[in-house]
């Protein structure tokens, strides 16, 4: 009867993450599987190259990024900022000549000479 290693498994092997029975029972299928036998030391083979290679990276020691900016300041500023541009907007908007008239409303004899040209005469 022949045993199915799956490629998850030869990978695992070849790391050492396998239980005793399991080494054992793949131990056993490359006894009898040349294939298999082959498969394993070819995968072996490629992750320690790819480990030594790595290995000839040279990385850089960590160096925390400081910030001397503070952080906290930016959203007072610019809500000191806004007060000032709507304060300066609304004063602008109520003083200025062509507003208070409209602003004012119509006065008591604006409102007469409206009334007057507007009631109809019957004759």
């Amino acid at each position: 009867m022949s045993v199915v290693i799956e490629k998850y498994q030869m990978h695992a092997y070849i790391d050492g993450e396998l239980s005793s029975p399991e080494n054992i029972e793949i131990e056993q299928a490359m006894e009898s599987d040349e294939a298999l036998r082959e498969e394993i030391i070819q995968i072996s083979a490629l992750k320690r190259h790819l480990k030594d290679s790595y290995q000839l990276i040279n990385i850089p020691p960590y160096q925390p990024i400081v910030d001397n900016k503070k952080p906290g300041w930016q959203l007072p500023k610019s809500a000191v900022a806004a007060l000032f541009v709507g304060i300066l907007l609304g004063f602008l908007s109520t003083n200025m000549p062509f507003n208070k008239a409209f602003l004012s409303g119509p006065n008591q004899q604006q409102l007469a000479e409206k009334k007057n040209s507007t009631s109809f005469r019957l004759c």
